[in-house]
């Protein structure tokens, strides 16, 4: 445990450090930290996609469910209506994912240096960095998503009372969709393992144990994401208004025609080719960059690592590794069908999956007795934190000379 705290205050201090840089919005928080503002101000246009934008250059976010950016009110109202205010919750939840990635880990292999690994790995991340570190609402369904997944395992288990757990698992699912609509992926997981599990029984389960699981899994979440409205409904709306509010949100998400500079596709995201350039800032002979960018060692070690836990699984089943992967599948292939343009940071659910696979990997490797396996391993390991000290200052906002920009930063040219 002692462990794990030091890479909390590790991923909180580099985390924090020039947090309110830049101190006015960038990229997505033109709406997500406008409408956290009007949450935090209990201001009913929040919620109504009719206004017109209550800044300059900004809009209304009425897009994705509300509850990401009640955090973000939260901060608001403790902090005030200024960077940190509207970053402070992205933090919070950033280091949340590191927590819950360790306790992930350590369900499905049951070795404490795997998780230590893959907390610290998830901790080094670009990706998963830079959201933890702007007014979004993607590391925030992260943390969900893995809340759900480590509610389900357990619930498998029966570590505790099952109905208990059932239930849990629900409430998460539920949390992850009136985070963003993309947490309704954790359900079909957990339907692709439950039928999975039905065909290798050869048995389906009784009518009772089927309303259990459509209780659960589908009431329960529909609940709970009721209740995240629960500003909405006390300041006056009414259901017609509801239904009209998705109604436009599902028209929008699915005839959005418009294009993107940093627009990108599930394939690229898997080889880390279009990250998404957040902010820039110039000064004589000198960039500042903010950049949505993974961290390679990671993103191909934890895709090679998964793949050869799949291969593991065909050979010899082991329905916790099976599980990983039906995980990163799960939270990833889904998107080939998406109706709209992507961007990088909709990778972010898969990672703490990828630091799992490697962090595995890793601990694999070095306990190997041939010393060029065990070398091989902690060199892994170590790139990967060279990468992150590398990149820091192109994912925070330091200003670099402009050559070493462009020689370091920009040296695949699908990171320009």
């Amino acid at each position: 445990m002692k462990y794990l705290i030091l890479i909390l205050v590790f991923a909180f201090a580099v985390r924090m450090y020039h947090l309110t840089t830049p101190p006015t919005y960038y990229f997505d928080e033109v709406y997500h930290a406008v409408t956290a503002k009007l949450y935090a101000r209990n201001d009913p246009a929040g919620y109504e996609w009719w206004h017109p934008a209550p800044e300059p250059d900004t809009a209304i976010e009425w897009l994705h469910p509300p509850l990401a950016k009640l955090t973000q009110a939260v901060g608001i109202v403790l902090f005030g209506e200024n960077a940190m205010g509207w970053r402070i919750s992205s933090v919070v939840f950033g280091l949340g994912v590191i927590v819950l990635t360790y306790v992930l880990a350590l369900q499905i292999f049951k070795v404490e240096r795997i998780a230590l690994l893959s907390a610290l790995l998830v901790s080094i991340d670009g990706l998963l960095f830079t959201q933890s570190r702007i007014a979004m609402n993607d590391i925030h369904v992260v943390f969900f998503i893995l809340l759900s997944l480590i509610t389900y395992l357990n619930w498998k288990e029966q570590k505790i009372s099952q109905k208990k757990l059932l239930l849990l698992s629900g409430i998460a699912a539920g949390l992850a969709i009136s985070t963003k609509w993309s947490g309704i992926f954790v359900l079909g997981i957990y339907g692709v393992d439950q039928l999975l599990t039905w065909i290798k029984a050869w048995k389906l389960p009784n009518f009772r144990v089927m309303f259990h699981y459509t209780f659960a899994w589908i009431i329960i979440p529909f609940i709970v994401y009721i209740i995240s409205y629960t500003q909405f409904w006390l300041q006056g709306h009414t259901i017609d208004q509801f239904i009209e509010l998705h109604k436009q949100t599902w028209y929008y998400q699915t005839h959005l025609t418009a294009t993107h500079t940093y627009q990108s596709t599930p394939l690229q995201w898997v080889f880390d080719l279009r990250p998404v350039w957040f902010h820039v800032q110039y000064e004589s002979g000198k960039i500042a960059n903010i950049y949505d960018l993974g961290n390679p060692l990671l993103l191909y070690g934890g895709f090679v690592a998964l793949l050869y836990l799949f291969a593991q699984s065909i050979h010899k089943f082991e329905w916790r590794k099976w599980f990983l992967v039906l995980s990163y599948f799960g939270v990833w292939f889904v998107w080939m069908w998406s109706p709209r343009i992507m961007f990088f940071y909709h990778y972010a659910p898969a990672i703490p999956l990828l630091s799992i696979a490697f962090g595995w990997c890793i601990h694999d490797l070095t306990k190997k007795k041939t010393i060029l396996l065990t070398t091989f391993g902690y060199l892994l390991i170590s790139l990967s934190i060279v990468w992150f000290i590398v990149f820091y200052p192109n994912m925070v906002g330091l200003f670099v000379p402009i050559e070493f920009a462009e020689k370091v930063y920009f040296a695949i040219p699908g990171w320009r």
